[in-house]
């Protein structure tokens, strides 16, 4: 699935080459002027108000025809947390280019700031700088002020964001959804003889997204909620909707906590602590659960979870620690896929020739970290995911990703 990891004199070289990247600077001379359907010299399609002569150039790629990528991140957000997050995704793009060895692949970083008008402004600097595809943003709103840009001039957008309104028309959400997640925990826990549950959702977009989602997904695999239970995002709060739970035991046979960090350890020991004993009662939740840190909460142990399989994740990380030093982030990956889809899909043909829809939407899908996937028609990406179980001692394979979409059914 991936290259070998690169000895530490090629990764010298590639922090060189990351270098010279850096210090390329768009063509000088004269604009010339370019009318609806012109090619350059390459053959490339001239989009619309493109100027070629402002078109980024890297010092060791003259008299190549490079495929110029737009990395769009909020490298200057107003949060460290997030500036870290960005940096992290823009390292792990770059380490999937050294990877591949693609000397024709030229990322043209840029800081949305995490802001729709930052993200209108990094989408058209990459655009002039002559970008033909883009990668990122992250944040929905971010999502949509750049793919306004872009498909006005016919350049696809891979985007970071889950929000599905902002896929489509031109835009593919490489993120795991939410919703391919519930498709995967709803069909092995079927499977696994769990078909009566009791949702704990918190409230807001999110919680409604779940609750609508896995009611449409259980019904196609045969299974129920039989009570759904709201909560607050906040101490304590999830003390009433327990109880009321509790009440009901007996009834279901699984209970689904699509949360994460503090909140999803307070949750886990209120439910035992009213009676909802996770010896009896099948504890599920989503990806949020894919932290190490949910494996020191004696009631989230036998828990089950839809993630990534961990195989070749642990591999992307150890690449990443051995480049960078540090653990990163889970989102990383979605940066380094991204990358490595481009690499693929640029490999023949000039400039308005490459990244067609029907590339997109090829039905055998695609393979990276983060297992396979593939996009519908409306931009929503899935994706085959494994089930882990927690354990004291880490995180189990209780049922393999499928390795092919032909072993799925959506």
């Amino acid at each position: 699935m991936f290259s070998r990891i690169l000895s530490p004199q090629k990764l010298i070289i590639s922090a060189l080459l990351a270098l010279a990247l850096s210090a390329c600077t768009p063509s000088s001379g004269p604009a010339p002027v370019y009318g609806p359907g012109s090619t350059d010299q390459y053959g490339n399609r001239i989009p619309p108000d493109s100027d070629p002569s402002k078109w980024v150039r890297a010092p060791h790629m003259v008299g190549n025809n490079p495929v110029r990528v737009g990395l769009l991140l909020p490298l200057g957000h107003s949060s460290q947390g997030t500036q870290r997050l960005a940096r992290a995704m823009q390292q792990a793009a770059e380490l999937a280019l050294f990877q591949q060895q693609n000397e024709k692949i030229l990322l043209l970083p840029k800081d949305t700031r995490g802001t729709a008008d930052g993200a209108a402004q990094a989408a058209r600097e990459a655009i002039e700088e002559g970008a033909e595809i883009i990668l990122g943003p992250l944040f929905s709103a971010s999502v949509s002020s750049a793919a306004e840009l872009a498909r006005y001039r016919d350049i696809p957008v891979v985007a970071f964001s889950t929000d599905r309104a902002a896929a489509g028309e031109g835009v593919y959400l490489m993120s795991l959804m939410p919703e391919a997640e519930l498709e995967a925990i709803t069909q092995h826990a079927v499977a696994d003889g769990k078909s009566q549950f009791a949702l704990l959702i918190p409230e807001g977009a999110y919680g409604r997204r779940i609750f609508n989602t896995f009611n449409t997904t259980a019904s196609r695999h045969g299974a129920i909620a039989v009570q759904t239970e709201f909560y607050e995002r906040k101490t304590d709060a999830a003390i009433a909707p327990a109880q009321r739970l509790a009440e009901q035991a007996g009834t279901y046979q699984a209970v689904l906590i699509p949360e994460r960090g503090n909140i999803l350890r307070s949750l886990a020991p209120t439910l035992a602590y009213y009676g909802i004993d996770p010896r009896r009662t099948q504890f599920y939740g989503t990806g949020q659960w894919n932290d190490p840190a949910i494996q020191r909460e004696p009631s989230l142990l036998g828990g089950q979870f839809p993630a990534p399989a961990p195989e070749p994740r642990a591999e992307f990380v150890s690449m990443y620690q051995a480049t960078y030093g540090s653990r990163p982030p889970n989102l990383a990956s979605l940066a380094y896929d991204a990358v490595a889809l481009v690499g693929q899909l640029a490999v023949v043909g000039p400039r308005g020739n490459r990244f067609n829809e029907a590339d997109f939407l090829n039905t055998l899908g695609f393979s990276g970290v983060d297992g396979i996937y593939r996009f519908r028609a409306d931009g929503v990406t899935e994706r085959g995911l494994a089930i882990l179980q927690v354990t004291d001692s880490g995180f189990e394979t209780v049922r393999p990703a499928a390795t092919s979409f032909s072993d799925l059914t959506f």
